[in-house]
């Protein structure tokens, strides 16, 4: 019982995480933008944040395909008129979070793989955008800092929701039972089996 109060907890904030990380990217991106129009010759290199765009749209998908708690209820084979000991509602739950899983693992697990892939290739990005905006603080190339200080602070925010992502999947693999921190973290990283 208590493994299925964890997995349904985790499913929860899985899908909330990901939805508010693809609205903040958005939100963002386009502010992101704004700030390009004021200075395009100073921050060229916005549009290595670009990719931001797929994800948040990535991750909107995901959220959309992923089973919410009644849909894995629905799908635990339990009879209906029969009285049932505690002891074997945990061997339905198991049945019905299968069930589950292998249709979201069906729908979902490329679009899962997809978004971890643009993630890694966001955070390789946004990193070498951050050395740019360092880079020219200690040269001559651009006139004033109004450019660098953008980058600069555009680029550690697009940082931090990348490896938020990631820090959340740990997080998460820290708060099960050893048997299951493997399967977990692959299934978050869209590799189910």
């Amino acid at each position: 019982m208590d493994l299925g109060i964890k997995f349904q907890i985790m499913l929860f904030e899985l899908s909330s995480s990901i939805f508010w990380l693809s609205f903040i990217e958005l939100t963002f991106f386009f502010t992101s933008f704004v700030l390009f129009l004021t200075a395009p010759k100073m921050m060229p290199s916005i549009w290595l944040h670009a990719l931001h765009i797929p994800r948040a749209v990535i991750g909107g998908l995901l959220v959309w395909k992923m089973p919410n708690t009644h849909e894995m209820l629905a799908e635990c084979p339990i009879p209906q008129n029969e009285k049932i000991p505690l002891e074997e509602i945990t061997k339905y739950a198991v049945k019905g979070v299968q069930k589950s899983l292998q249709k979201f693992s069906a729908s979902g697990a490329r679009l899962l793989i997809a978004y971890v892939l643009v993630t890694s290739l966001c955070v390789l990005l946004d990193v070498i955008d951050f050395f740019i905006g360092v880079a020219r603080f200690s040269t001559q190339f651009y006139d004033g800092t109004y450019g660098a200080i953008c980058i600069l602070v555009i680029s550690s925010i697009f940082i931090t929701l990348d490896l938020y992502y990631y820090v959340w999947v740990v997080a998460q693999s820290l708060k099960l039972p050893s048997a299951f921190k493997k399967s977990v973290v692959l299934a978050t990283f869209g590799i189910f089996s």
